[in-house]
C-alpha cells in the first residue's frame, strides 16, 4: 500500500504542466551627445497563444489586444534603469530576477509597460513619449515555447541607436526597436 502511494505521488509530480520564464534586457552602445536613456517599466506580460486547434483557444496577441484572455502578467514591479549602461555584455534582470511560473505553451509576444522615459544629452534632459508604452506596452515578438519543467530565457535587446531619432528642431523622439536575442 505504501509503495503504491509513493508511486502515485511520483507520477503526479512528474505530470506538471508548468514551465517558467526569466526576462533580461541589454542594449547596444549609442554614439553622439546622448548620455542616458532612462526607462521606468511598471509591467511585463507575455502572450500565451493557447491551443489554436481548439474552439476555445486564443486567437493570438494581435487579436487579444492589450487585455485579452491570452495575456499572463509576469510582474508589476516598478523598475527604473539607464539603458545605456546595459551594453558590452551587461544585462539587467527584469521582474526582480525571478523566474515566473507559467503554463507550458507557445509565447508569441512580450510587452513592457513603460511608465516614463527620459533622455539625457549634453544639452539637457527631455521627457520622451513612448508609443503605446503606458497603454498596451512596447511589443516584442518572441515566438518561443515554454517546455514542461524548463525555463524559457527571454533576452531582450533594446537597440537605442535605432530607437532614438533626433528631429530638425533638436528634440528627440523614441521609436523603440527591440529584438529577442537567441
Amino acid at each position: 500500500m505504501r509503495f503504491a502511494f509513493l508511486a502515485l505521488a511520483a507520477a503526479a509530480i512528474g505530470c506538471g504542466t508548468n514551465g517558467a520564464i526569466h526576462v533580461t534586457i541589454t542594449d547596444d552602445p549609442v554614439a553622439g551627445t546622448v548620455q542616458k536613456l532612462i526607462l521606468t517599466v511598471n509591467e511585463i506580460r507575455v502572450h500565451d497563444d493557447g491551443d489554436a486547434s481548439s474552439s476555445t483557444g486564443d486567437t493570438g496577441a494581435t487579436a487579444d489586444g492589450a487585455t485579452g484572455s491570452g495575456w499572463i502578467v509576469l510582474c508589476t514591479d516598478v523598475q527604473t534603469f539607464d539603458l545605456l549602461t546595459l551594453n558590452n555584455g551587461v544585462n539587467l534582470a527584469l521582474c526582480g530576477d525571478k523566474q515566473e511560473s507559467v503554463p507550458t505553451g507557445h509565447i508569441s509576444q512580450i510587452r513592457l509597460g513603460v511608465q516614463s522615459a527620459q533622455l539625457v544629452t549634453d544639452t539637457g534632459t527631455q521627457d520622451l513619449k513612448v508609443p503605446s508604452g503606458p497603454q498596451s506596452g512596447m511589443k516584442i515578438d518572441v515566438n518561443q515555447d515554454v517546455a514542461k519543467d524548463q525555463t524559457l530565457e527571454i533576452k531582450l535587446d533594446f537597440v537605442a541607436s535605432e530607437s532614438l531619432v533626433q528631429q530638425g528642431n533638436g528634440d528627440w523622439t523614441l521609436k523603440p526597436v527591440l529584438k529577442v536575442l537567441p
